[in-house]
């Protein structure tokens, strides 16, 4: 099983319902992923952040292979998804183990 997570920081200039909105657009979006990719075994997306943290939004998912999850990363639905995300986020961080 391989575990990919990734860390994003929600665009600054946006106003405070543009911040709420994007990190509900962005949960949906991936989470709705969930049974749509092969070899795709969860996804979840966390908003709900404490003030400690140093990124807006994390997705935490899991595939069954490393095949799996680079099958995912050039999936047409998870690249209309990535669109959206860079669209509305200045930076990103991801762990894979």
């Amino acid at each position: 099983m391989v575990t990919h997570i990734v860390l994003w920081k929600i665009n600054a200039e946006l106003s405070t319902k543009e911040r709420t909105t994007a990190g509900d657009t962005i949960k949906s979006n991936l989470e709705g992923l969930n049974g749509k990719i092969d070899g795709l075994i969860s996804m979840e997306v966390i908003i709900d952040k404490l003030e400690s943290s140093t990124h807006d939004i994390a997705l935490i998912s899991k595939f069954d292979s490393l095949d799996a999850l680079n099958g995912y990363q050039k999936h047409p639905a998870h690249l209309e998804v990535v669109g959206y995300i860079r669209s509305v986020t200045y930076e990103a961080a991801s762990f894979d183990y």
